[in-house]
């Protein structure tokens, strides 16, 4: 409710999501948000020759070896918190594992054998109490594996011990720290690792609708072309209904250049390269969802770059009052008269 009616709303996060897509593919640079960063090392490792199960471990071992608080292994072999990281991160993980493959084996080896013998304990708790395990829902997110996680940490404690180990703590932990201009530009938090967090230069507000809006509903169907065919349907092969408004939007980015120099190091040309892509992103924006069914590509009427000497300007005061509706037919103007032929001009040729 903004002014007292209703007004269509769009998030703030599912713009900065496209709007990152849009500048990733403008700048060519990634960075992937993701609980999957070990799977993908994994999957690096076993084309370069190595065991699945060893790869898994070992990759696990390493990020566990931050010891970061709250970082765990999830029971799908992801972590149990998404890690925003460059692209080369995940290559930069598996070659560090590649590199000490032969120091890994005895750790390796000793992490599984507890693992075993954690699954056994398990089992015969479960066979004892009569319980039986029931499958996660398909969107339940993935949750801590903790027996895995408790016994991978001990391991990963040894790797980087300063006695028997082959690692620094600081090897893994750069890894968390690396940065490119997208998360330059967009920031990064990893709660209890300060050295990882980058304080975002772009900030985006929650988009709405200049006017009130009326939630319609879609009613849809979809033929069945077989049976329409063999004659055996002359109906719907499906029916449904989905709600939906049209809004006219007032967005507002900003991005703060002095901010994203300092997160590139003083990177002056990539800070511009950066901006350039952030505008052009801004202006081509469009809602990516229900786009075979509504063709959103809409293109903003009109972009204003506000400026403020002491700082960010947004202006959503300006439609604190909705934009009145369009005036009904009755009360239209009329429509301009069509226009009546001119009378042929005579042209008296006497003398």
């Amino acid at each position: 409710m903004i002014g007292g009616v209703l007004r269509g709303r769009e998030s703030s996060q599912h713009e900065k999501y496209h709007q990152r897509g849009t500048v990733q593919e403008i700048l060519g640079v990634k960075a992937f948000r993701s609980r999957g960063t070990t799977l993908s090392a994994t999957a690096q490792l076993v084309e370069r020759g190595w065991d699945e199960d060893e790869a898994l471990t070992a990759v696990q071992m390493l990020l566990l070896s931050c010891q970061v608080k709250g970082v765990g292994i999830a029971d799908n072999g992801g972590t149990n918190v998404l890690l925003f990281l460059p692209e080369g991160a995940v290559t930069e993980l598996a070659d560090l594992a590649d590199r000490h493959r032969t120091e890994f084996a005895p750790f390796i080896a000793q992490a599984h054998a507890e693992l075993a013998k954690a699954a056994q304990k398990k089992t015969k708790a479960k066979t004892k109490d009569g319980d039986t395990e029931t499958a996660p829902a398909e969107d339940d997110e993935p949750e801590e594996d903790t027996n895995r996680t408790q016994i991978l940490t001990a391991q990963a404690k040894k790797i980087t011990d300063k006695k028997g180990g082959f690692l620094t703590k600081d090897d893994t932990l750069s890894l968390l720290r690396t940065r490119n201009a997208v998360i330059a530009a967009y920031g990064r938090m990893l709660a209890n690792e300060p050295g990882s967090t980058v304080e975002s230069a772009i900030q985006t507000a929650h988009a709405f609708s200049t006017h009130a809006i009326t939630t319609q509903i879609d009613s849809y169907t979809a033929v069945d072309d077989i049976l329409k065919e063999l004659g055996e349907a002359s109906g719907a092969g499906h029916l449904g209904e989905q709600r939906y408004n049209s809004t006219t939007l007032y967005r507002y980015s900003t991005l703060n250049i002095t901010k994203l120099i300092g997160n590139l190091d003083g990177d002056h040309t990539t800070a511009r390269d950066v901006a350039e892509a952030f505008l052009r992103s801004v202006v081509a924006h469009r809602n990516a969802g229900k786009v075979s069914a509504t063709a959103p590509h809409t293109v903003p009427t009109s972009s204003t770059p506000p400026y403020a000497p002491t700082g960010p300007s947004t202006s959503p005061a300006r439609s604190r009052s909705p934009c009145p509706p369009p005036r009904p037919a009755a009360t239209s103007p009329p429509a301009r008269p069509a226009s009546t032929p001119t009378p042929a001009r005579t042209t008296d040729s006497s003398a």
